[in-house]
């Protein structure tokens, strides 16, 4: 049905009001007008009307009201491609500064704005969004951040990667598509969103946003590792260290507490690991290959969320020098967790794994501890639990044979002394206060024995005798 300019206008100063209602359905609707408007009329707007709506879109997702923050970063999102992306004649940033009518929705003064700004706006605002966490409790919001991830991904999906794409023509026309620089930020904003471990007074609220990045993940790097086989040689998009980033965030994330969250990047790594063409630069394909895929039952997925079944799977990336800091970040978290069931599966299978591993591979374990208290300093989420699978890891006699190793890591129980001090040091947490304690203990024994090993080996030397 046609549309006049003016009630195009109206349509959307209503939109406008609905995209920041608290009622998540009604805030939803507004999005798929959106949807619907920007693909059947805006062509008919000018471009300088286009630029203002997306500039304003941008401007709302730093709003102080949570509900103003979902519903236009799902707005964003439901934008046509022939909006974020036009091929405008005006690329030259307009010297007057645009009005917008809040009652009409007629726009003066200004210029067009060009499709690379309008791309870079969206992409630049969406990523701040997902991954800034406000200062203010208050104005702090998991779903805002979960939706500026899922619009992130809509706009990968619709305006793709590449060039110049032709969206059939007619109203919709050419339209840019996203850029090397894009493709990086829209990762890096992922990848940062899987460090979100906020919480509220409904728990872990950060997995929401977690499990929207290993989703966008999941749907983002197919399209961009197409580009990049057809790049080749030009400069490569998916770099190694950007391959590795992503591989080692859905470990740790595989490898953590969270039944939902288990399955989750189970399910990602193994389709990215199955991609055709083939994601570039993967460290240890095969292993990979061979944990996340039910060789036992091939057709069915892996239950994740089985501790049983899930973690005698896991700890074998734990042999992979590669990924082995990305499995105990992960692994700790489940080690020193409060599910007794949780612990107890995890703990007995890396346990298993280590007392038929060499040295080195518990040596690379102790170095992975001893880096996750130094990341986390102050940060209990982490500490306590490392902590507690440091005790395990020492009770167990994971270290015993130190003193036949290279000297160079004689320093593990030492820096773990050291962590455990200054964690405790000025804390009234009872629970972080005994794991420390008895993770000094358990350092104190293993140095005295290590020391004295030591002094028995070298019997060919005088030790001078200590006075009192």
């Amino acid at each position: 049905m046609p549309l006049q300019e003016v009630q195009i206008l109206r349509f959307m100063v209503s939109v406008a009001e609905n995209l920041k209602h608290p009622t998540e359905d009604i805030a939803k609707s507004a999005v798929a007008a959106v949807h619907a408007l920007s693909r059947g009329y805006f062509g008919s707007m000018s471009a300088t009307w286009q630029g203002e709506l997306v500039k304003q879109y941008v401007g709302k997702l730093e709003d102080s009201n949570p509900a103003a923050r979902r519903g236009f970063a799902l707005a964003l999102g439901a934008l046509a491609p022939a909006v974020l992306g036009a091929e405008d004649e005006d690329q030259v940033e307009p010297e007057e500064e645009m009005v917008v009518d809040e009652v009409t929705g007629e726009v003066s003064g200004g210029g067009g704005g060009g499709a690379i700004r309008r791309l870079d706006a969206a992409v630049n605002g969406l990523a701040k969004a997902a991954t800034n966490i406000q200062e203010d409790k208050d104005e702090r919001d998991a779903e805002a951040r979960r939706n500026a991830v899922r619009a992130l991904v809509t706009i990968v999906e619709a305006v793709g990667v590449g060039d110049i794409a032709s969206v059939g023509g007619g109203e919709q026309g050419n339209h840019r598509r996203l850029q090397q620089n894009h493709v990086e930020t829209v990762v890096n904003a992922l990848l940062t969103c899987l460090t979100d471990y906020s919480t509220d007074n409904r728990g872990d609220v950060g997995s929401w946003v977690r499990e929207a990045a290993m989703l966008g993940l999941e749907q983002v790097l197919p399209p961009v590792a197409a580009h990049h086989a057809r790049s080749v040689p030009q400069p490569a998009w998916l770099t190694t260290a950007m391959v590795k980033r992503v591989m080692d965030q859905l470990i740790q994330q595989l490898c953590e507490k969270i039944d939902r969250i288990r399955s989750r990047a189970g399910a990602s790594l193994l389709a990215l690991l199955t991609l055709e063409p083939p994601l570039p630069s993967v460290p240890h394909r095969e292993l990979l290959t061979r944990v996340l895929q039910n060789e036992e039952s091939p057709g069915t997925a892996v239950d994740w969320n089985s501790p049983a079944v899930a973690f005698p799977r896991l700890v074998l990336l734990v042999q992979a020098p590669e990924y082995t800091r990305a499995a105990v970040s992960g692994l700790v978290i489940s080690v020193g967790g409060l599910s007794e069931s949780l612990v107890k599966h995890s703990w007995d299978a890396l346990l298993r794994l280590l007392q038929k591993e060499p040295l080195d591979t518990r040596l690379r374990v102790a170095t992975a501890l001893t880096a996750t208290l130094s990341t986390f300093k102050g940060i209990d989420r982490v500490i306590i639990p490392v902590f507690k699978t440091a005790h395990l890891f020492l009770t167990n006699g994971c270290l015993d044979e130190l003193d036949e190793a290279d000297t160079t890591h004689t320093d593990i129980p030492k820096d773990l002394l050291l962590s455990a001090q200054h964690e405790m040091r000025g804390s009234n947490d009872v629970v972080k206060l005994e794991a420390g304690v008895c993770v000094c203990v358990c350092v104190s024994v293993l140095l005295r024995c290590v020391f004295q090993r030591i002094r028995t080996h070298k019997s060919g030397e005088r030790w001078p005798t200590a006075r009192h």
